[in-house]
């Protein structure tokens, strides 16, 4: 089993349409105001993960039976990866804060309303997106570079110029 982490690039239909989205509306605030460190990986990066795997899973194999999770094996600031894909579509940077726990209950009082009414669509935020956003969490991939050789080839910085080139060419 791979374990990828926001996995983002051009194409992507949930998590770059997701941050879009609330930039183009104006509605997103930053929770906390403390850097918090999460792992988000390059597609192509995850696809190499596949193949690489792929290659070694063979019936009695070792990596049989185990979970690898794979990463840009560099943990970014959460609200630098936002700001950096708003400013890769040309939206304006994210202006404001809460505190996590108004973000929180917040997300609880969206979920309920939200429930309540589905013609709403997706709420504008979660108690689990609060969390995720106000929390550190990175993953150590060494197991997935020593069983099968995993090494990100796309590094952030080439991936947010793919992004904003790949945004460039829907502009066109």
């Amino acid at each position: 089993a791979l374990r990828p982490h926001l996995i983002w690039g051009p194409r992507d239909t949930n998590l770059i349409p997701g941050i879009l989205s609330r930039g183009k509306k104006g509605r997103m605030r930053r929770v906390g105001t403390e850097r918090k460190l999460v792992d988000c990986t390059y597609v192509d990066n995850v696809a190499v993960a596949h193949l690489l795997a792929a290659e070694k899973l063979k019936p009695g194999s070792p990596l049989s039976g185990k979970a690898y999770f794979i990463s840009q094996d560099e943990p970014v600031d959460v609200w630098e990866f936002i700001a950096r894909v708003l400013e890769c579509a040309g939206l304006p940077p994210i202006k404001g804060s809460v505190s996590p726990n108004l973000a929180y209950a917040a997300g609880a009082v969206c979920e309920k309303v939200y429930r309540w009414i589905p013609s709403l669509g997706e709420p504008p935020i979660t108690r689990f997106a609060a969390e995720e956003l106000a929390t550190s969490h990175w993953f150590d991939n060494s197991a997935a570079r020593r069983d099968f050789g995993y090494r990100p080839i796309v590094t952030m910085e080439e991936g947010f110029g793919k992004l904003r080139a790949w945004f460039q060419s829907r502009e066109a």
